[in-house]
């Protein structure tokens, strides 16, 4: 047992590395999500309207009444910062609304004439992690007169900046349906994603139903299921249906550093002659990610920490995955993995230049690049299992040719040579032998031609068929020579479908005019005298069919007369 399972752990070492880091990392998630509250107080009010005009701002230093968000742009920090404007009822509807605002790496702190009204991040109950990254703040308000509103901001961690996004107010459906529309395109494309990711993983266990390779689509729904994760997680719509932000947080972290793993591994199943190179990467990308989430848990490193460097392992495989594909030119599955890459490194440098040049649309630019890359992979591969489809019926039928005697439909003299082979590396298994000759078959063809003898041998195997399809095996091994092989039955039960396959015969004799007569000789290895091994097994039938045969009165047919065989 001990052995097996080092073969096990030597052979599939990669694989039990990356099961690990999810595992790890969804324990990681599950205990952060049980641990971390969030601390505030929800006070719940048509289209939202820009609200980042009248705040003024004041640090510990300095304190500003210009425009603090420019184009909409966020506003970012290293400092407390505290932004405080006036909001009187005719901003509100019904004296009831909603503020929103996104922050990324801050501690919030909002107070409504000087009562705390929303807090997050000052009691952090989890035993790990410095921060949770970004999250869409919705502070429901109750306003009856003239408040002054006052946030404050500190960053969660000294070495990373705090952002804020330009707030907005109105009726929190509002602000929760204009949030989904401009994230529509995402929650599209993660919908697509998933639904690739579960065809693809069933295909791979139907395709290991059928004993076919399903190594590629399995990789290859994993790492759909992994883009889909990390771009619902990122786009924070989770957040909405719970308040709860770690666990989102670090299972987006968790798919982000995983990514390339299933990707190389479907990279390596087409080109297998790369197979150490592209296990060096998978197994650089899995350490770092354990690494990472290590890191995270002892609270060493937090993952907004040093994010530039969370990079480097992503650009050394993908600058790998696109010199093999470049090397590998000819291979049709790397050749659409380079077009594929390439697609996608086209979409991340539109995003980077959109987002530097103030445009909005710049995540669904890299999104849209994300579903091309998956699609150009995903089309490929299906184009190629088709092929292999085919393939596997084109050999499946040449294997049936090989081994089938097309005019009884039965099995010929290879596949019984085959059988018994295989008999001989099974000698305490029962086995039973029915060796069959069809008499008269030379002077049916005289007498009749030989249309009229093919039909004889067709009918004798239509007996043969309706008595021992359901517990033998039966060839045809030459012109008129037929044997039956049982396995693991008992001698009352041959003796049964012996008499079976005798009534077969009668009743076929009843609808013909040309009658047919079988030798049948007997043998199995179960008998008290009988020593040897298979092929002994073989002759003593032949022996005991060709004295049932000169035993038996058989009379030659006349062309005229239609008498008995």
């Amino acid at each position: 047992m001990a052995q097996r399972v080092h073969t096990f752990l030597k052979q599939h070492s990669l694989a039990v590395l990356f099961s690990f880091c999810i595992l790890f990392g969804c324990c990681a998630a599950t205990v952060a999500a049980f641990t971390f509250q969030l601390d505030h107080t929800r006070i719940i009010a048509n289209s939202p309207s820009d609200f980042s005009e009248i705040w003024s701002l004041a640090t510990s230093s300095k304190s500003s009444q210009r425009e603090l968000f420019p184009n909409q742009r966020s506003l970012s920090f290293t400092t407390s910062t505290v932004l405080t404007t006036t909001l009187s009822p005719s901003d509100t509807e019904n004296g009831r609304t909603c503020l929103y605002f996104r922050t990324k790496n801050l501690k919030i702190r909002l107070y409504t004439d000087n009562a705390l009204a929303f807090e997050y991040g000052y009691h952090q109950l989890s035993s790990f992690g410095k921060s949770f990254g970004s999250i869409e703040n919705l502070i429901d308000l109750n306003i009856s007169d003239d408040t002054v509103l006052r946030l404050e901001l500190s960053p969660q961690n000294s070495n990373v900046p705090g952002t804020v996004s330009a707030p907005q107010i109105g009726s929190r459906d509002s602000i929760i349906l204009s949030l989904f529309q401009k994230k529509f395109m995402c929650i599209l494309i993660c919908v697509l994603l998933l639904l690739i990711a579960a065809g693809l993983l069933v295909g791979s266990g139907i395709q290991a139903i059928r004993h076919l390779p399903f190594a590629s689509f399995f990789s290859l729904g994993c790492g759909v299921l992994l883009v889909a994760v990390w771009l619902s997680t990122e786009t924070l719509l989770l957040q909405f249906l719970s308040d709860n932000k770690a666990f989102g947080y670090i299972l987006a972290n968790l798919a982000f550093l995983l990514l390339p793993v299933p990707f190389l591994f479907f990279l390596k199943q087409a080109c297998p002659e790369y197979g150490k190179i592209l296990s060096l990467g998978e197994w650089i990308q899995c350490l770092y990610a354990l690494f990472r989430l290590l890191c995270y848990v002892f609270n060493v490193l937090d993952f907004n920490e040093a994010e530039k460097i969370s990079h480097l392992p992503l650009l050394f495989n993908l600058i790998l995955a696109l010199v093999i594909c470049c090397c590998e030119r000819h291979n049709r599955v790397a050749r659409n993995m380079l077009f594929a890459t390439i697609v996608l490194c086209t979409s991340t440098v539109f995003s980077i230049s959109s987002y530097w040049g103030g445009f909005e649309s710049y995540p669904n630019i890299v999104f849209i690049g994300i579903l091309l890359f998956i699609l150009i992979l995903v089309v490929g591969m299906v184009r190629r299992a088709f092929a292999m489809q085919k393939q596997a019926v084109r050999a499946d039928f040449y294997k049936r040719c090989a081994y089938t005697d097309w005019m009884t439909e039965l099995g010929n003299r290879a596949s019984f040579e085959q059988q018994l082979t295989s008999l001989k590396q099974e000698p305490h298994t029962i086995v039973t032998l029915f060796l069959f000759d069809l008499n008269n078959l030379k002077e049916t063809n005289d007498s009749f031609g030989h249309s009229e003898g093919d039909h004889l041998i067709c009918r004798l195997a239509d007996c043969l068929h309706a008595a021992f399809d359901s517990c033998a095996k039966t060839y045809r091994i030459g012109g008129d020579e037929f044997v039956t092989i049982f396995t693991g039955l008992s001698q009352k039960e041959t003796s049964a479908c012996l008499s079976l396959f005798r009534s077969s015969l009668e009743q076929n004799n009843q609808r013909n005019a040309v009658p047919l007569s079988v030798a049948v000789g007997c043998a199995s290895n179960s008998e008290p005298d009988f020593i040897g091994a298979v092929d002994d097994l073989l002759r003593l039938a032949d022996t005991r069919m060709y004295c049932d045969k000169q035993s038996a009165e058989i009379t030659a047919p006349h062309p005229k007369s239609n008498k008995t065989l």
